[in-house]
Parts: structure tokens; C-alpha cells; sequence
């Protein structure tokens, strides 16, 4: 019996590629990260270990590639740099794994915000022991909230270490529809927030952060950790949250804003 080899390969190489194809099309989307190539060209700057810049849906870390964790119904807002920006909701907030983010006692966090004073406080950025609740729970993480009224909010940080809790009361934002780049650095020693790159406030304490049990880095909301007095979800915009392993000076954070 003759058999024409090309006919045989030709209808190989055919079955070959509907298979792919099929394969291709009952795949579902894997989450960005599982490609180098969602990672995209961005190059960290020194001690910059988390770059949500809210360019998807995804609300990927342009430094490794890991998405977000959403819980509930946050979207895209208008943007101050670039395509678009994280907008909060009722009930919602996104979360960051916190392992690798910070520094041995050293940490910045900064990003574009626009408030929206309704409701009249929230939570910003919180890191929080999910396993230990109520006053317990503050002597571990920390917790960027807000707390004002339609005309003006005060930006505040609670910082636990371990046996006991530091309060750091920032400073006052107008609430006038503009953007303003808030800045929090933490090191061993103290705390300090700051306003378009101007120092607000510092705070003094006497022994360094303390994470234990802390797993998420949650962006929008008080979340689980720190809900209560009303600091729920926020319902502001966030554009470009940076986290550092290190505190950046005064001048690198003016530097990084513009």
C-alpha cells in the first residue's frame, strides 16, 4: 500500500494547530504576573519594592507583576498620571501581600490622592494583625486614616509597636477637588507625613514597628483591622502608590512627586 508521506504531514501539522487553537481559546485569562511581559519596562528606583500606577483593572505591582486582591465593587477613576486611577467604594478595598515591602524598621509609603469627604473619615493605607482586633489590634502594623468634614480632613497615622501604640495627627487637607501628594515615612524612631513634598508632622516613639501577624497591605479602607470609629471605605481617588523599603528624605520625595 502507498502512502503519501506530505499528506500525512500536512494533515499532522493541521491537527497540530486547530488544537492549539481550541487549547487558546477555552483558556482562561491567567492573572497578570504569570508573564514576565505583564511586568511591562519599568525599572524601580532604589528600595521601591511596590508601583501600582492603576493602568488595568488589575491593579498590578509594575515591580513584580502580582495583582491586586479586590474586594468589592472599586473601579478606574480620571487619572493624575497616566490612563486612570484607583477609585473606592462603599464596601471595598484592594490588598497587596506586605511580605518583602518593608524595610528592617524602615518603610515609605506615597502616593497622588484626590479626598472625597463623603463619608467623613476612612482609612487610607492599613497594615493590620487580622487574628487580634480592637485596642489589642493597634499595637501591631499601622493604619493611614482620614477624619474632618465636607470643608477640610485631617490625615492621621496609628502606629503599633508591639507593647504599645503611637499617634502621629499630620496634617489638613482642603477639600477642593485638587490632587495632593501624601508621603508617610517610618523609621526605628519616629513617623512623619507629608503634604506635596512639605513636612506636616512628626512623631517620637520609643521602639521600632511592629508587624507580627501582620499579612496585607490594604489600599481604600480601614478594612478588617480597622473599621471601627467609622473608618470604613474611602470613596477618594489613589494614583501612583509607591512603598520603599527604606525612608526617603525630604528632598527624594520631591523629587519622586515631580
Amino acid at each position: 500500500m502507498n502512502i503519501n508521506k506530505s499528506i500525512i504531514k500536512r494533515n499532522f501539522g493541521i491537527l497540530l494547530i486547530s488544537l492549539a487553537f481550541m487549547g487558546c481559546q477555552d483558556m482562561e485569562r491567567p492573572e497578570l504576573g504569570d508573564y514576565p511581559t505583564d511586568v511591562g519596562n519599568y525599572t524601580p528606583l532604589d528600595g521601591e519594592t511596590l508601583f501600582a500606577e492603576f493602568n488595568n483593572t488589575y491593579y498590578l505591582n509594575s515591580i513584580n507583576g502580582a495583582p491586586a486582591t479586590k474586594v468589592g465593587n472599586s473601579s478606574l477613576g480620571d487619572p493624575k498620571v497616566g490612563e486612570y486611577s484607583f477609585m473606592g467604594a462603599t464596601d471595598s478595598y484592594i490588598t497587596y501581600p506586605v511580605k518583602g515591602l518593608f524595610g528592617t524598621n524602615e518603610l515609605t509609603v506615597a502616593f497622588w490622592y484626590k479626598v472625597n469627604a463623603a463619608p467623613d473619615r476612612s482609612g487610607l493605607v492599613v497594615v493590620g494583625n487580622p487574628s487580634i482586633t480592637g485596642d489589642d489590634g493597634r499595637k501591631y502594623g499601622f493604619r493611614l486614616f482620614r477624619e474632618g468634614n465636607g470643608s477640610s480632613q485631617t490625615i492621621k497615622l496609628n502606629a503599633g509597636i508591639g507593647t504599645g501604640e503611637s499617634w502621629n495627627d499630620g496634617g489638613v487637607l482642603t477639600v477642593d477637588n485638587n490632587w495632593v501628594y501624601i508621603t508617610l515615612t517610618i523609621s526605628a524612631t519616629e513617623s512623619k507625613i507629608y503634604f506635596n513634598g512639605v513636612l506636616q508632622r512628626t512623631s517620637s516613639f520609643s521602639s521600632p514597628l511592629n508587624f507580627t501577624g501582620c499579612v496585607d497591605f490594604l489600599i481604600g479602607s480601614g478594612g478588617p483591622t480597622f473599621s471601627y470609629w467609622g473608618h470604613k471605605s474611602d470613596n477618594s481617588l489613589y494614583d501612583e502608590i509607591k512603598v520603599f523599603n527604606k525612608v526617603l528624605t525630604q528632598t527624594e520625595i520631591v523629587s519622586l512627586m515631580n
